[in-house]
């Protein structure tokens, strides 16, 4: 998965997570890890034995992160209304 929730319950995107972070899935609330390897697009995943049937992502990194990208611009300009 290319997206996780930090500690913070933030959104964030595997090529801007911090290795020594935890973060947890989005759907089951699992902790997952951060792979950053050199073969592999930045992305995270589920410790062994974990059971998530509830969170996938079908959508492109570029999807998901234009997603972001919107869901951040409608919610700065909520506080105009």
């Amino acid at each position: 998965m290319f997206i996780a929730i930090d500690a913070h319950h933030h959104y964030i995107r595997a090529d801007q997570a911090n290795k020594k972070a935890h973060y947890y899935c989005p759907g089951c609330r699992e902790k997952v890890v951060l792979k950053n390897g050199d073969v592999k697009r930045n992305h995270f995943a589920h410790l062994i034995d974990t059971q998530c049937h509830s969170f996938t992502e079908n959508e492109s990194f570029e999807h998901l992160v234009g997603k972001l990208a919107i869901a951040a611009s409608l919610k700065s300009m909520a506080r105009f209304y």
